[in-house]
């Protein structure tokens, strides 16, 4: 995944430098915030050492990164400015964009940043983040990446498109969208396929395809329990949802599983949830969760990681956990690699499936859930730790997380069944993605 690139625009008043120019220099200040973006993994688009005097210079500067193709603009304010050297460019462009003082005195940064931060406020401007820090504080510069991050799944998410087999499972209601809505809210396209469909590209995978790929799993995974000739068939669907999305343009594809006529087929999609999320090119969701599919493709645009669709199983509130586990399989990526894990058969009464059996490695930890609260959406968002646990559910991924606020906060806030986590403290990057997509965060 290509790293999120930003369009820098220094921006300064002619008549602070005659007066204190010799005393606090701009091109330095330049220089160092350069370099801090750079060093946390910021592709920059700059103009060297140059800095704008006015709004028509700014203006023209951001265009030009706008045609650049960046994904955020950073307005470096290196002296008092005026408004305008901000709004006219911002509305120019319509980039998102970080206003950024810098808390040295003798520039007056955070004075002029602060007037341009309640004119954009007033003028109910929501697609920037404020910013004071210097270029050398981590914190400052963590901020920065994560508004750059959200900014670029938020680009990334324009013209996307999810693909359902199927329809929603057991009367999830919190699985539901409305498609209208997610297309003007997320630019996203949703795709309805029927599950005959599906059935008839698994009967087109040749058979040496699928013989190939049981090789390779045989080698790979720590323990393949089921009969060569049950993988088989279960490669097959694997290759079918990944054929299908690379013909439809998917990025994210999910199946109704059970009840439905692939449990009467005699397969389940559990591998190819394992392995489609294991590759990280397409984010593969169980039981047409559409706001699981939405989550996760959030999560996996920010990150470049795997990501899990996982049931809330149990709250222990003397350790203040809670464990997950989903219903069938998960990428291996949550159990340190394919080697921690074994494929068995899924339970019979859920349908014939290929399990992926283990726990999740410890680690720090970002859970997130979207949903609907009286019509409007929200995300739900907290950290905290997975921890060594004992194995409650045999045959499924299960993972305990100790969660970093009380446990009684997030029980309170939960928004369905469903939750989906990477590994990564990414808080502020689902919060600034909330700000971009008009989205209430709640943080727990």
């Amino acid at each position: 995944m290509t790293r999120p690139k930003i369009g820098l625009v220094p921006i300064a008043q002619d008549y602070y430098l005659a007066e204190w120019y010799e005393r606090a220099p701009i091109e330095p200040l330049i220089e160092r915030a350069v370099k801090g973006l750079g060093r946390i993994g910021l592709e920059i688009e700059a103009f060297d050492h140059n800095y704008f005097l006015n709004e028509d210079e700014a203006t023209r500067a951001a265009v030009e990164l706008a045609e650049r193709n960046v994904d955020a603009l950073v307005f470096l304010v290196t002296t008092w400015i005026l408004s305008d050297q901000v709004l006219n460019p911002a509305q120019k462009t319509g980039l998102p964009f970080v206003l950024w003082a810098v808390p040295e005195a003798i520039r007056s940064s955070v004075v002029g940043g602060a007037v341009v931060k309640g004119a954009l406020d007033a003028m109910g401007f929501r697609d920037y983040k404020w910013v004071v820090g210097l270029p050398e504080d981590s914190r400052t510069l963590r901020s920065i990446k994560a508004f750059a991050r959200a900014a670029r799944a938020r680009k990334l998410m324009g013209g996307a498109k999810i693909g359902v087999i199927g329809y929603t499972t057991m009367q999830m209601y919190t699985a539901d969208v409305d498609f209208t809505d997610v297309k003007r809210r997320f630019g996203i396209s949703i795709v309805h396929f029927d599950t005959d469909e599906l059935i008839r590209e698994v009967e087109s995978v040749p058979l040496e395809e699928a013989e190939r790929i049981y090789d390779e799993l045989v080698e790979k995974f720590g323990k393949v329990e089921p009969s060569k000739e049950f993988m088989l068939k279960a490669i097959r669907m694997y290759v079918a949802l990944k054929r299908m999305a690379e013909r439809e343009g998917l990025q994210v594809i999910g199946a109704k599983c059970h009840p439905s006529p692939l449990v009467d087929y005699g397969m389940l999609p559990c591998l190819a949830n394992t392995l489609i999320n294991d590759e990280g090119k397409l984010v593969f969701v169980c039981e047409n969760d559409l706001h699981a599919a939405l989550t996760m493709f959030i999560e996996h645009l920010i990150t470049g990681q795997p990501t899990i669709l996982a049931d809330l199983g149990k709250v222990d509130r003397e350790k203040n956990t809670i464990k997950l586990f989903n219903c069938g399989s998960a990428a291996s990526w949550f159990a340190g690699g394919p080697q921690n894990v074994s494929l068995v058969y899924q339970y019979e009464w859920v349908g014939k499936g290929v399990a992926s059996d283990f726990t999740f490695k410890p680690g720090r930890v970002t859970l997130a859930r979207l949903g609907r609260v009286r019509g409007d959406y929200v995300m739900h968002i907290a950290s905290g730790e997975v921890v060594e646990t004992e194995k409650e559910v045999p045959r499924w991924p299960e993972g305990e997380i100790k969660l970093d606020s009380h446990v009684d906060k997030f029980v309170e806030n939960v928004l369905a069944n469903h939750y989906h986590l990477v590994y990564e403290d990414i808080v502020e990057d689902l919060v600034d993605i909330c700000r971009l997509l008009e989205i209430k965060p709640v943080v727990t």
